[in-house]
């Protein structure tokens, strides 16, 4: 089995080519869980919600650190750019952990990751919350407002990680994965420990994990065809 994190959409997208199916080699089992990404900035920052991050106008352009090159996170700030007109600059480094101490030694704007990485920075006021980037608000941070309240209407991103197994399992033994699956997400000692790390529990069926994964393809292949983004 595998465990597909929603930025192997992005990571896929970015190719030039690959040497697999990124969707017919798998048999889709379902969605284990989903989160928001949280776009946060250090505590000394002009900006102070992301309505008056988008009203900034600087004589250079925000920089923002993600995870790499082609994650979610660099792709999401590519299409928040686009449909709001600001100029982001990107700054790749390996890990979050990496961009959240040059967030805290304000050296960059902008740094969007997990809730996870940020809730204790935030919780001590050391780094500020400006957005989370689904259409609803974080249960763990209700103040804070979505993308979509003060940017672009439609904009909706969310985390998520997929269970797959290989192409070709048996239908009933997909069947009996997928209700093991549900079977322990229902369970409420795991959805308590997925809250912990800031993230739901969700369950879904494989046509749905499927239908999710070419939404994000499409999605991210169209954001990086608009900013003309070289693939690798």
């Amino acid at each position: 089995l595998g465990l597909f994190p929603s930025t192997y959409a992005a990571a896929i997208a970015m190719r030039r080519s690959i040497g697999f199916k990124p969707i017919d080699d798998f048999a889709m089992i379902g969605l284990v869980n989903e989160f928001p990404y949280v776009i946060a900035t250090h505590r000394d920052h002009a900006a102070s919600s992301l309505s008056q991050l988008l009203k900034l106008r600087p004589p250079a352009p925000l920089l923002y650190g993600t995870p790499g090159q082609g994650t979610a996170q660099h792709l999401l700030m590519v299409q928040l750019g686009l449909k709001s007109g600001v100029e982001f600059r990107h700054v790749p480094f390996k890990g979050g952990p990496e961009v959240l101490n040059e967030v805290l030694a304000q050296r960059l704007d902008l740094i969007i990751d997990v809730p996870i990485l940020l809730s204790e920075h935030i919780k001590s006021g050391t780094v500020r919350p400006l957005a989370v980037t689904t259409r609803e608000r974080a249960r763990d941070l209700p103040n804070v407002t979505t993308v979509a309240e003060v940017g672009p209407a439609d904009f909706d991103v969310r985390g998520w990680m997929g269970l797959v197994a290989p192409a070709g399992v048996p239908e009933g033994t997909l069947r009996r994965l997928q209700d093991e699956v549900s079977s322990i997400l229902a369970d409420v000692s795991v959805a308590t420990r997925f809250a912990g790390l800031g993230v739901a529990a969700k369950t879904s069926s494989g046509a749905d994990l499927q239908a999710l994964l070419h939404t994000d393809l499409n999605r991210w292949g169209r954001v990086i065809a608009d900013a003309r983004i070289e693939r690798i």
